[in-house]
């Protein structure tokens, strides 16, 4: 059972203060709140009733009741983080449309000093990224803007600079059949939103050795301009 919060919203002219500025809302908040609803695991609904205004309820799971665990048996241990390379950093591509996405995984990495993100916003972007910059990691979205995820995949496999890069697929769509094809298609792995941070950062840590090896092989493939 969640525990659940919910709130009604406001017309601008309800809103407190409103009346001292003629600035408008932006519109993003219910976005962002659904994105960081849905990392940590939960659900956010809206109901609305025409004359009477808008309910929305966020739902998040019940956090564990160490009150409840018996006399004896240990609460269960938290996952180990990733370990920090010394002297080293990977640079990770994460191929993602959503900005609220980018931000959560973002906030993660910034723990991890040996791990350095960057971002691109559709698929065709996330594609000329890659070729020209050749991280060692890619994240990938597949429901972008303007081509779908498998498509992307294709392209970066098809391509002799990024072939060998890692790609890691990160999606919402828990499809058996769609998570098959990916990893056939040459995904290394297929992770679903929401997103066990720590699951991720373990992938991406175990990633670390072998993304170094292949930098060097490519920085000495390269021949001067």
């Amino acid at each position: 059972m969640g525990a659940r919060e919910s709130g009604s919203a406001l017309p601008a002219a309800d809103r407190p203060h409103a009346e001292q500025t003629a600035i408008e809302g932006t519109g993003i908040g219910l976005p962002l709140a659904k994105a960081l609803t849905e990392a940590m695991g939960g659900r956010l609904s809206a109901s609305s009733v025409v004359g009477e205004g808008s309910a929305f309820t966020v739902t998040l799971p019940r956090a564990l009741n160490l009150s409840q665990v018996p006399p004896g048996d240990p609460a269960p241990a938290p996952r180990a983080r990733p370990r920090t390379v010394s002297g080293t950093t990977a640079d990770v591509l994460y191929i993602e449309d959503n900005p609220s996405n980018v931000e959560v995984v973002s906030r993660y990495l910034k723990g991890q000093p040996h791990l350095r993100l960057h971002s691109a916003t559709s698929g065709r972007a996330g594609i000329e990224c890659a070729v020209r910059d050749v991280p060692d990691i890619i994240l990938l979205d597949l429901h972008l803007s303007d081509l779908h995820g498998d498509q992307v995949l294709k392209e970066l496999k098809a391509e002799p600079i990024t072939a060998a890069i890692p790609v890691v697929v990160l999606s919402a769509d828990a499809t058996p059949g769609v998570i098959r094809r990916l990893l056939a298609d040459g995904a290394l792995a297929y992770l679903t939103k929401p997103l066990d941070l720590a699951e991720l950062g373990e992938l991406l840590d175990s990633l670390v050795a072998p993304a170094q090896s292949h930098q060097k092989r490519t920085a000495k493939g390269r021949t001067p301009a």
